[in-house]
Order: structure tokens, then C-alpha cells, then sequence
């Protein structure tokens, strides 16, 4: 009986070991100023989605959770030259094991007067424009939370491996 309950707790151990959420694999879609120019690509290996000189690659970083814009070149805005407010959405993101977006922390940035808002599947980056690059111009790091088990489906579940557990030491002393 100690063996099954040493088990079935390192069951339990080994589910809650997590690895940062990741987009690889997930169709995302990138526009600048509300639709203006639009892109999207297939999230993988080294940058995922271009619109013009920009390259924005949302599975950078170490544990694949950074999204990069860089430049190929240097330029004097995304959209306009005239230091006009511009916008950058990140959207369709669905996150690897169903985890949830929970927040986006900026990591660097060229463009003055950055801001972020998050939805339930995107990232909005607001900021005033500005000419830069070559090189990465914005990076931001995703936050998100496991899509957690509601407690009363959770309930059950626990109630029927315990009573299980009960029959089997049931069995096992009856024997």
C-alpha cells in the first residue's frame, strides 16, 4: 500500500513541474495599427512572421516565452516617420498545454511612451514612433498561468482514486 501511495504521489509531483508556456507550433497573427498592415505565420525555429523590414519572432529566449521585433536595417518608423502613436497586436496566441496569457513584461524597447494591454488571446504594444535599428528594436517576456482544473470537477476525481486506493487495501488485507 506505502508503494502505491509513494507512486501515485510522484504522479502527482511530476504533473506539477512546469516549463514555460511556448508558441511554437501556433498559427499567430501580428498587425500594426489596428489592421493596417497585417501578417501572420506559423510560430517555430528563428523569426515567424515579417511585415516589411521587421521581424517578429515569438518563441525567442531561452525558454522559448520572449517575443522579439528586430529591424534588418535602419529605419524612421514601423509605419509613419513623424513620431505619430502607433501600435503593434499580437493575437491568436494559444499557448502549449493550454495555459493561459496572464501578462506581457516589456524587456526592452527604442520607442518612447511604450505601453502594453493584454486581452484574452493578444498582446497590444503601444508606443510613439521612432526611427532605429538594425538590430532588436522591442522584446517582452509572455506571463501565463496553467488553465487550472475548476475545484468541482477536481473534487470528484480526487473522491473516486481515493476510494480506489481504499479498495485495493480493502482487497489486499481481506486476502
Amino acid at each position: 500500500m506505502r508503494k502505491l501511495l509513494c507512486a501515485a504521489a510522484m504522479m502527482a509531483l511530476a504533473a506539477t513541474s512546469s516549463n514555460a508556456a511556448t508558441l511554437t507550433g501556433d498559427n499567430v497573427t501580428v498587425s500594426y495599427n489596428g489592421g493596417e498592415y497585417v501578417g501572420s505565420g506559423v510560430v517555430g525555429a528563428g523569426n515567424d512572421v515579417q511585415i516589411g523590414g521587421g521581424f517578429h519572432d515569438l518563441d525567442a529566449g531561452v525558454n522559448g516565452d520572449v517575443y522579439q521585433l528586430s529591424w534588418d536595417a535602419g529605419f524612421c518608423g514601423l509605419v509613419y516617420c513623424d513620431g505619430r502613436p502607433a501600435t503593434i497586436t499580437l493575437s491568436n496566441l494559444n499557448f502549449s498545454g493550454g495555459a493561459v496569457l496572464a501578462g506581457f513584461t516589456l524587456l526592452t524597447s527604442i520607442f518612447a511612451n511604450t505601453s502594453i494591454s493584454i486581452g484574452a488571446n493578444s498582446v497590444t504594444i503601444t508606443f510613439t514612433e521612432g526611427g532605429g535599428g538594425p538590430g532588436v528594436v522591442l522584446s517582452g517576456q509572455f506571463v501565463t498561468r496553467p488553465n487550472e482544473v475548476p475545484l468541482p470537477a477536481a473534487l470528484p476525481l480526487l473522491a473516486a482514486g481515493l476510494g480506489a486506493l481504499g479498495v485495493v487495501g480493502w482487497r489486499r488485507k481481506k486476502a
